[in-house]
């Protein structure tokens, strides 16, 4: 969500996001009303995106502190979570994939709410394009 928030900047780097998610396109479609997101959203109900990018699936990553830190600093900033759908323990995380193929970066998620800093994303992003 915070990549929609500074979706204008990314499009003025020449990025283009989008979401992929694990659950059907009914909870995907759920997810896009709920949020208000305006972004294409992808639906890969089988995970391979998810395996073949070695995103992690931890069981216990929802025990740990800094998940319950993590909630309460999004809660601040106006994010809400209404519901879990597909499955619960798959962690994300975020690619930079370029036109010939290339992933210049990519940052795996080591529990529920982690994602990497906007501002360090920018400069991925911007040392990628030169």
């Amino acid at each position: 969500m915070q990549v929609h928030r500074e979706r204008e900047a990314f499009e003025a780097l020449g990025v283009r996001t989008v979401v992929v998610g694990h659950s059907s396109l009914r909870y995907a479609k759920a997810f896009v009303d709920e949020t208000k997101i305006d972004l294409p959203v992808y639906v890969d109900e089988k995970r391979v995106v998810y395996k073949a990018l070695e995103f992690k699936r931890p069981l216990l990553a929802f025990l740990t502190p800094k998940v319950f830190k993590r909630a309460a600093e999004a809660r601040k900033q106006g994010f809400t979570q209404p519901g879990v759908h597909g499955d619960a323990f798959q962690l994300g995380g975020v690619v930079l994939l370029m036109p010939d193929g290339s992933m210049p970066y990519t940052y795996r998620s080591r529990f529920p709410g982690d994602h990497p800093k906007i501002s360090d994303l920018k400069a991925e992003v911007r040392k990628a394009i030169r």
